[in-house]
This record gives C-alpha cells, sequence and structure tokens, in this order.
C-alpha cells in the first residue's frame, strides 16, 4: 500500500510490516504517532469489512479490563476497518511457546489460568465470546520485578450474543475450536472455555495434542468423539481442570464457577473422580454430572453419590 487511507497517512508514520499488504485482506504495520516521536509504537492494522470485527464488541469492551489488550482506537477509513492498539514487542504465547518446547513450568501455567479465567469471566458477563482463543491471541507483557502479564487480544471473531445464544461464526481456528462450534451446534461462552483448555494442555505437553494434522483432519477427528489422551499428566490438579474444560458436551463442561473453585482449592467436590492410590487411569476421563471421573472405580463412586441425590 503506498499510502493509509483517509487521515491514517498524516497521523501515522510506518516503521515496519508485521504482516505484508494483501488488497483483498488488508495489514499491519508498527507505526509511531507523526506528532509525538517519543511516544511508545503502535500497532495499526487495516482490514475489509467482511474480517472486521464486530464494531458492538469493540464499544462493549471499551471500559476495558486488566487481561485484555484492546484498541485504542477503531473506525473506518475509505472503506477499510481500522484498529489502532498497544504494541507487545514478546507478541503472545505462541512465541513463549516456541521458547520453552517442553512447556512452561507450573508457575507461568497457573498465572496463564487465572489471568486468562478471569479475562475470560469479565468478557462473558457482558454476553461476548471471543470464539478464537488461541496463544497467537494471548499476549504477553513483562510484570514489574518478574513474571508476566497474559492478555486475551485480537477480537476480530468475537460475537455479542443476543438472548443466551449466538450466531455461528466460521472465523476461528480448528485445532483450538470446541466440537460444536465445528459441529454446527449453538454458539455459547463453553466454546471459549473448551479453547482455553486446548491451550492449557498445549502448555503441559510442551505441543499441540493434534499437531500432526492438517486442518480436514482436525475437523473429522474433533467433530466425531476425540478426546485427549491425559496419560502424561500426573498432577492431579490439571487432570481434573483439563477433564472439566475439555468435556465434549458444553453443558457439563467447566466455566467461571468451576474453575474458580478449582482455583481456591475445592477439588473435593468438583473431582470426585480423581485417582486414589493404587486405581488405574483411564487416559480419557468419563463424566457424570459434569465431574471428570479417571478410573472406573471414582466412575462406580461417582455414580453412586448421583443416586444418593436422586434418591
Amino acid at each position: 500500500m503506498q499510502q493509509l487511507p483517509g487521515d491514517l497517512e498524516r497521523r501515522f508514520r510506518r516503521s515496519s510490516v508485521l504482516r505484508p499488504w494483501d488488497p483483498m485482506k488488508g495489514g499491519i504495520w508498527l507505526v509511531h504517532e507523526a506528532c509525538d516521536r517519543v511516544a511508545p509504537p503502535l500497532v495499526l492494522k487495516l482490514s475489509i469489512p467482511s474480517e472486521s470485527p464486530e464494531r458492538r464488541v469493540l464499544e462493549q469492551l471499551g471500559g476495558g479490563h486488566p487481561h485484555w489488550a484492546v484498541p485504542k482506537e477503531f473506525g473506518d477509513a475509505e472503506g477499510w476497518f481500522y484498529q489502532v492498539g498497544e504494541y507487545f514487542p514478546m507478541s503472545g504465547l505462541n512465541a513463549q511457546l516456541l521458547e520453552y518446547p517442553n512447556g512452561l513450568s507450573p508457575a507461568w501455567r497457573l498465572l496463564l489460568l487465572r489471568q486468562t479465567a478471569a479475562a475470560l469471566t469479565a468478557l462473558h458477563a457482558l454476553s461476548i465470546v471471543h470464539c478464537d482463543l488461541k496463544p497467537s491471541n494471548i499476549l504477553v507483557r513483562p510484570a514489574t520485578g518478574s513474571g508476566w502479564h497474559y492478555l486475551i487480544g485480537d477480537f476480530d471473531a468475537a460475537v455479542l450474543l443476543d438472548n443466551g445464544g449466538g450466531r455461528l461464526t466460521r472465523r476461528y481456528t480448528p485445532r483450538y475450536a470446541a466440537p460444536e462450534l465445528l459441529g454446527g451446534g449453538t454458539l455459547t461462552s463453553a466454546v471459549d472455555y473448551w479453547s482455553l483448555g486446548m491451550v492449557l494442555l498445549e502448555c503441559l505437553l510442551g505441543h499441540h495434542p493434534l499437531e500432526k494434522l492438517d486442518e480436514r483432519g482436525i475437523r473429522t477427528v474433533l467433530t466425531t468423539g476425540w478426546q485427549p489422551d491425559f496419560s502424561r499428566i500426573e498432577d492431579t490438579f490439571w487432570r481434573a481442570l483439563l477433564g472439566g474444560l475439555l468435556a465434549r458436551n458444553p453443558g457439563q463442561r467447566w466455566g467461571a464457577d468451576q474453575v474458580a473453585r478449582a482455583l481456591a482449592g475445592d477439588l473435593a467436590t468438583l473431582s470426585e473422580g480423581l485417582l486414589l492410590v493404587g486405581e488405574s487411569a483411564c487416559a480419557v476421563p468419563f463424566h457424570v454430572a459434569g465431574i471428570p471421573v479417571f478410573s472406573t472405580e471414582g466412575l462406580a463412586r461417582a455414580i453412586l453419590r448421583q443416586w444418593e441425590v436422586i434418591r
């Protein structure tokens, strides 16, 4: 692109290309404000209307959240939709995973879970579903002293739910998409918790469990009963959490309440199916009333408890 549309060319100086210009899609640049040469760089994104976020979503996000990376400014410019936002030199969680191929440390995983779950809870309170949560959309900023801040960004696929259920979106990444999203089911906030589960599983394993499959293969396995293999995960907290987040039935899948209870240490009632000493692990958990169960003995305990509840 020779020059930016509208008054964007006058307001910003492009310093580097973050995504090459495509006349059918748009482009992303690192820019500086022309009137302020000492201000931090910004990211300018241009997209065609059909690839742009819902304006209502961006308006709802205006209140901000410590773990959202939302545009500082957005609008129309000569037929293009533009967004201007913070530049994250460290990029996203995907870059962090490349740097640590054996997976993130337990402390970092827990930090990622807490901060991302808080961001999703606030997002869903506004009836917004992100629909495309994945490592490259979880941005990383160094925290003061040590550690990281994880922020959910790129709301281009996000949907504002109306009357409790939403229109299906085709703008998602299959390897992190919930089975019901791929299979044409109802869109609810549960799809974001499946995506969170897949991201966390990748952080534990050091690789995506379906990395050897192409997009068609991923769609096939996710819509025909695939369940992740937890046999390499020894920690009972993460087994329980992932078993809940990756429940195929969205009605049984863990959400904000269960994640908060798990983080608070309430695994006793949430995860009666956790392995006891001497029990053999099932690679794929059973689910009873939304509780992930990891052994046949645990299945018996969960069924007995349900019988006592309804008797």
